[in-house]
């Protein structure tokens, strides 16, 4: 069987970038509108374990969605447990590139939509809990103050995508036609 790192093109997973000392400080931290979520830099973002690259992110999505069975059932349980609680939510604990991951995956699928159980309950565990469950490095935080690291409300990424979902429902109702009566 292949490792989840393997199948995600990763090291080993190992948090190797001394971003220092995990802090739960957000107050005075700079939010970036979540609209200039789809343009961030991955590379810059961390998980429980560090950075990865941006396509493993993607990568994720498809092994846990993947009905082609290209991927064991153990290969699809590390996609979740590893990927999904632990890289992106470790302990109920969110990280700089959870809201980025959300916004992946609610560009793919509404949130009334998402395919598969595991990530639906991300989402919903989003929605609970929100920004406020980010923690960010000291490392984060002083690229943040500087301008250089934006950080994404999750609450910000949940709207934008209801918002979308809303509009799409709501002129598919009025027959497509912008919500203008015929």
């Amino acid at each position: 069987m292949r490792s989840l790192h393997q199948l995600l093109g990763c090291p080993d997973g190992r948090n190797t970038d001394g971003r220092g000392e995990i802090i739960s400080r957000l107050s005075g931290v700079i939010f970036a509108p979540a609209s200039l979520a789809d343009s961030a830099d991955w590379s810059r973002y961390s998980s429980c374990r560090g950075s990865l690259p941006a396509d493993s992110y993607s990568r994720l999505i498809d092994i846990i969605t993947d009905d082609s069975g290209e991927f064991s059932e153990d290969e699809r349980g590390d996609a979740v447990n590893d990927g999904i609680w632990d890289w992106l939510c470790h302990q109920y604990t969110f990280y700089s590139v959870t809201p980025l991951f959300l916004n992946l995956l609610l560009r793919r699928f509404s949130a009334t939509e998402v395919p598969d159980p595991d990530l639906r309950h991300f989402v919903e565990l989003c929605e609970r809990q929100g920004t406020g469950a980010i923690y960010l490095s000291a490392a984060e935080i002083e690229q943040n103050e500087q301008g250089l690291l934006p950080i994404y409300r999750i609450e910000d990424i949940l709207s934008q995508h209801t918002k979308v979902v809303n509009e799409t429902n709501s002129e598919q109702a009025s027959g497509g036609n912008g919500g203008q009566r015929r």
